[in-house]
């Protein structure tokens, strides 16, 4: 179902913490730093104890980080 979402509406798509962390490769509680500090995209209640982000706050999470480290 998340495949058919994706392709429907590409900037929609939620993830939920846990396949964000799993993405950048990073664990939790990394996660959790980057949350509180403000350096990571912003959270979307997606229950009464879970969180997620925008799959395209995500990207542009992630190209940030490399242009980061591609400047150095």
């Amino acid at each position: 179902m998340k495949k058919f979402v994706m392709e429907m509406y590409p900037n929609r798509v939620i993830l939920t913490n846990k396949e964000v962390c799993n993405l950048l490769n990073i664990s939790y509680v990394t996660c959790w730093r980057e949350r509180k500090s403000g350096n990571f995209p912003p959270d979307v209640k997606i229950g009464e104890r879970n969180i997620g982000h925008f799959i395209s706050d995500v990207i542009k999470y992630l190209e940030g980080r490399y242009e980061g480290r591609k400047r150095k």
